[in-house]
């Protein structure tokens, strides 16, 4: 009886370390190889005396004439090291990169690296790349001193990719992509057990650089807490220490404050100053519009830098005159820096941006025009304050068609703005066919505001059809129309073989695929973690095609069978919904019999509904490992389709159930589901629809779209019923 639980042991482990292999392309004549060689230079790392652990490397190779990634690989060690690569005879940028988490963690350095090469027809090309640390290592010392006169002690340490608490004796590291850091300290004197919070901004931070913040205390009770600053910098070691000193008889009164602004701006003929962070002008601007714009920035103990952040708009027409007196920080885009060093003993400064607005602010076009200034200011006690300044220039028309913006464009609908001075009558929007007679375009009245800004849906368009517009309004007794402007609106795009006709069975392991053989996945399931079972006689294919089940009002002669199961041999297997998904099923842990899957492809359109064909047969949950769906409870079918702005595909762990894909995730656009919890009627497929609730209106998918079916809702947590099926048929994106 051993030698056989030894058997299945060991084939169970080939079954599951069996890697996924890369899709050679078929033929040689113009392909050639490409053999990789990688090193990563830890040193920043090891001249800390911390350990490397072995990072998981990625592969891309993406063509650099068409920009296409034509092969990735997912781990350097165990799919490329060693390895000959076919590629086809093209020119290709390379890029190493370890996984980059969505969150910030402990002692996790990301490593980078690229190169340029080409592949010649029938040769074997050859790179070395050496992958360096990327971001900026963080950590916290606080001193015996500290924990003498402070009962505790916390730094909380910020940066763009996240916030870590360093609690008083953390050793670990943070590692940040930022430029600049924000360190919010929080001390519990024990003397008078008061609570303090001082917050310290440290900008210009450099990637590679070890940062090391060291907190100590001063003999001196004159000195304000956590003014004192020293700060060492060692080139050669990539390292900047800062030394914030603190008073250990810290008292209310030592918290200095931080540095506060003030804006006064007064227009020609006004008696009074006002506050205005946000100013609009017309395109002709009077030599006396403004008398009066200033912004005043007051501090306790001098300025250390004060740093300016310009919209695109002021780069875009070049920097003005006005800003003569700062220099450019070439490391940090948009952002300039007043140029000299500041006295101390000058605790106000006035900038005085009178002549900019007068004289420089223009919009070269027929539409409006936004600029902004952002403005930081830091002390010599490391304390920044913020603001910004807005001004928006109008052209000087009466009446103006905007141009479109390709958020407003859909498949079926568009909106289209313009201005109206406040005081005309009859304005309206006039829209066709681009090159159609203008006397033929359909009227549309739309709503104005109260300054003239006015917009107007329009309904019932042709998708991928070029379409023309222009307001028109009548202005003191006579007609005028603005300029014209076209879109095209967006294609319908559909999903690859959403009728699920294309099949094939790959072997060892026997796998249902969800594409014809030779053809590309878009679609794909659980059947690779369950399917290599069959090597013991056990059929693990959860998804498979159904010639008998389908819908019959459709043109093909499969469905998607869906069957929850078990999937094992007896203790020895996980429970597996039955699941189909638009994605990539990556692999399978042998110790946790887990799978990792990539969701979604990418899709950069805005369909309003998903409408397909369904049957379900409901069993009742006979396997649970959640709360949420316990034994002898009835079990769900589970649709849901997500448009999303991600940057990559949603990797989910079933191991780790925090990587479970969140409907709820900021960067969801558009999301609906449908739930069915009992038997569908009739014995053949019914029509279902799940409409698409849009949550952000001004922003395109940038990447992927999610469609998930499940016979099992509560699958991920391996939970459902071995008796219930879902079929799946003809599936469409409809656009209204």
């Amino acid at each position: 009886m051993k030698d056989k639980i030894y058997i299945v042991a060991w084939l169970l482990s080939i079954l599951f370390f069996i890697p996924a292999c890369d899709k050679e392309m078929s033929g040689t004549d113009d392909s050639g190889y490409i053999l990789l060689g990688v090193e990563k230079n830890e040193i920043l790392y090891t001249k800390a005396g911390e350990p490397i652990t072995d990072e998981i490397l990625g592969v891309y190779f993406i063509n650099t004439a068409t920009n296409d990634t034509t092969k990735q690989f997912e781990n350097y060690k165990e799919e490329v090291e060693g390895q000959r690569i076919l590629l086809p005879a093209a020119t290709y940028d390379v890029i190493i990169s370890s996984f980059s988490p969505d969150n910030l963690a402990w002692d996790t350095p990301v490593y980078y690296a690229d190169t340029t090469l080409t592949i010649k027809s029938g040769e074997i090309a050859s790179a070395a790349l050496e992958c360096k640390i990327t971001n900026t290592k963080v950590t916290v010392d606080f001193t015996s001193n500290v924990a003498t006169y402070f009962s505790y002690y916390e730094a909380l340490v910020a940066g763009k990719s996240g916030e870590l608490t360093f609690v008083m004796d953390e050793t670990r590291a943070g590692f940040y992509f930022t430029d600049k850091l924000t360190i919010t300290l929080n001390l519990i004197n024990k003397n008078n057990g008061l609570a303090f919070q001082f917050i310290k901004v440290f900008p210009d931070i450099q990637p590679r650089y070890h940062y090391k913040l060291k907190f100590d205390t001063t003999d001196s009770g004159d000195e304000a807490a956590g003014g004192n600053i020293d700060i060492t910098v060692n080139e050669e070691l990539e390292e900047i220490e800062y030394t914030i000193k603190l008073s250990k008889y810290t008292q209310l009164m030592d918290l200095p404050k931080a540095p506060s602004t003030q804006i006064a701006t007064q227009f020609a003929g006004e008696q009074n100053e006002s506050e205005n962070s946000s100013l609009t002008f017309k395109k002709v601007i009077g030599e006396n519009a403004v008398e009066k714009h200033q912004l005043v920035i007051s501090t306790e103990a001098g300025l250390k830098n004060l740093y300016i952040n310009l919209s695109e708009t002021f780069i875009e027409e070049g920097l003005p005159e006005i800003f003569d007196w700062f220099t450019v920080n070439e490391n940090v885009k948009n952002k300039i820096q007043i140029s000299g060093s500041f006295d101390e003993d000058h605790l106000i400064y006035t900038l005085d941006l009178k002549n900019m607005v007068n004289n420089y602010l223009r919009a070269n076009e027929n539409t409006p025009r936004n600029y902004s200034i952002g403005i930081s200011a830091l002390d010599v006690f490391q304390q920044e304050i913020q603001t910004t300044l807005s001004y928006t220039v109008t052209p000087d028309l009466d009446l103006m068609t905007y141009t479109i913006n390709e958020v407003d464009v859909w498949a079926k609908r568009a909106i289209v703005r313009g201005f109206s001075d406040p005081t005309g009558t009859n304005v309206y929007f006039k829209y066709g066919i681009t090159g159609s007679n203008e006397n033929t375009w359909t009227t549309v009245t739309g709503t104005m505001d109260a300054t003239g800004n006015i917009n107007a849906l329009l309904t019932g368009l042709n998708s991928n059809t070029n379409y023309s517009f222009r307001l028109y309004g009548t202005l003191n007794g006579v007609e005028e129309q603005g300029d014209v402007y076209s879109f095209t609106t967006e294609e319908e795009k559909q999903l690859p073989n959403a009728g699920f006709e294309d099949w094939h069975k790959s072997t060892s392991p026997s796998t249902y695929l969800v594409y014809e053989t030779g053809g590309e996945m878009f679609w794909d399931s659980g059947n690779h973690g369950g399917a290599t079972l069959s090597y013991l006689g056990v059929d693990g294919n959860i998804t498979t095609p159904d010639e008998n089940l389908y819908n019959r009002n459709g043109s093909g002669n499969k469905s998607a069978q869906l069957k929850s199961q078990f999937v094992g041999l007896s203790s020895m297997g996980k429970f597996a919904a039955g699941n189909l998904f638009v994605g990539e099923y990556k692999s399978t842990s042998l110790t946790t019999m887990t799978g990792t899957i990539d969701f979604g492809r990418e899709f950069t359109h805005r369909p309003s509904k998903l409408k397909g064909w369904y049957k379900y047969e409901q069993g009742s949950i006979d396997y649970s490992e959640t709360d949420m769906a316990p034994k002898n409870t009835p079990d769900s079918a589970h649709i849901y389709i997500a448009l999303g702005n991600w940057s990559a595909p949603w990797r989910v762990d079933n191991n780790v159930k925090s990587t479970l894909f969140d409907p709820n995730d900021p960067g969801v656009i558009t999301y609906g589901e449908l739930v069915k919890g009992a038997d569908t009627s009739g014995e053949d497929l019914i029509e279902f629809e799940i409409e698409l609730d849009y949550r952000i209106h001004d922003q395109k998918p940038t990447y992927i779209i999610i469609v998930v079916c499940s016979a099992s809702k509560y699958g991920d947590y391996f939970t459902g019923s071995s008796n219930s099926t879902l079929w799946v048929d003809d599936f469409e994106l409809i656009y209204e």
